[in-house]
């Protein structure tokens, strides 16, 4: 599935909201977005799967562009594959602040995943807690390296 774009209507006056989903490739197009005028942008990137090497290229070309026309961008509910390209990628958020991420859960009892949003903004590194109840009666526990999670905040 390639990449969707949907603008909110409810966003505020002078700010576009826009949700990504899908997959970002070399075929994802940021243009609608680049299109508006706003002074902020916000993005609210929960649903984007997966991005390919090409993907990041394009992205980056985005924010950069974002960053040239002075908008003030906003990441939102950034999911686990997102949280992979702002640990590995230096410029991969350019000048947005990151708001919310998505923190990946397993249980061993059950198999079960889940993801669980965490505030970022605010003083100091957020907590991640390292393990969370299951709907099982099990116990799910943080899916990743907890000391390079959060990385990109540092």
């Amino acid at each position: 599935m390639g990449m969707t774009s949907t603008f909110s209507p409810e966003a505020p006056a002078g700010t576009v909201h826009v949700r990504l989903a899908g997959d970002i490739t070399e075929e994802s197009s940021f243009e609608p977005i680049l299109r508006s005028d706003a002074p902020v942008v916000v993005l609210d990137l929960a649903e984007v799967r997966r991005i390919n090497s090409a993907g990041v290229r394009e992205w980056v070309n985005f924010v950069a562009e974002l960053a040239r026309r002075e908008r003030k961008v906003t990441l939102e509910r950034c999911s686990v594959a997102v949280v992979q390209q702002l640990n590995m990628v230096v410029n991969f958020r350019g000048n947005a602040d990151v708001r919310s991420v998505f923190v990946p859960y397993c249980c061993g009892a059950c198999g079960a995943e889940r993801s669980e949003l965490l505030e970022v903004v605010g003083p100091g590194a957020p907590d991640v807690a390292s393990s969370i109840a299951c709907a099982c009666g099990g116990t799910m526990e943080f899916d990743d390296l907890p000391e390079t999670y959060l990385s990109f905040l540092g």
